[in-house]
């Protein structure tokens, strides 16, 4: 089996899909054990990675939506400042 990418240099689609194989993999009834162990560590590694995506674009949104309180959170002055989203 070719070792796994990083988790963290994938993008949310490219985490999706391995996911996908993932599953695909783990449902087969001819998976070793010890593959099956290493099939859910990755997974469990693009499932936090996927999670940490999808905060970082909420917290996007909500500053899209509401600069001023966005702004506020990050103690900075609205009428002064960008936001910065990363």
């Amino acid at each position: 089996m070719a070792k796994p990418a990083t988790s963290n240099k994938l993008s949310f689609e490219e985490s999706i899909a391995r996911l996908e194989q993932i599953i695909q993999q783990t449902d087969a009834p001819v998976t070793e054990l010890e593959q099956m162990i290493s099939l859910v560590e990755e997974g469990t590694l693009l499932l936090r990675h996927c999670r940490t995506i999808l905060d970082k674009t909420e917290l996007r949104i909500e500053a899209l939506e509401h600069p001023k309180q966005t702004c506020e959170k990050q103690g900075k002055d609205h009428d002064s400042e960008e936001l910065e989203l990363d």
